[in-house]
């Protein structure tokens, strides 16, 4: 990673300081816990791994992988909030319509990733 970011994509770098940071900031709850945050963790595991993709192929950050970063961030926004109210309910033993309700949430989003992925890829192999 390194090399291919030296060699081939320097703002891959500026990244993956970003990346490191709240690898530890979100995760060892640093500076009081202000990163370990709903909108932190959606812009750490959704938006910056999206253009660190984008980086890569391209060396650049432009106004479309910018905007194109924000699904991604939504997405992960979606399920950390989804994830915390699941995991609330399942700790406190409710197994209430709510908590079903919050599950399907959950398994419906990585679904739809995953189906999503794959129609891009099905897209791309036959636009080639």
């Amino acid at each position: 990673g390194l090399y291919y970011a030296l060699s081939y994509a320097p703002l891959l770098i500026f990244i993956g300081i970003i990346e490191g940071f709240f690898l530890f900031a979100y995760n060892f709850e640093l500076f009081k816990g202000m990163f370990h945050k709903n909108y932190w963790f959606a812009v750490s595991w959704g938006m910056l791994p999206f253009l660190a993709g984008f980086v890569i192929q391209t060396n650049t950050i432009t106004s479309i992988s910018l905007f194109l970063s924000l699904i991604p961030f939504i997405i992960s926004y979606i399920e950390i909030r989804i994830s915390r109210l699941y995991k609330y309910d399942k700790r406190s033993n409710s197994n209430s319509r709510k908590t079903y309700q919050y599950e399907i949430i959950l398994k419906s989003l990585s679904i739809g990733t995953i189906t999503a992925t794959f129609i891009l890829l099905f897209a791309s192999a036959i636009l080639k």
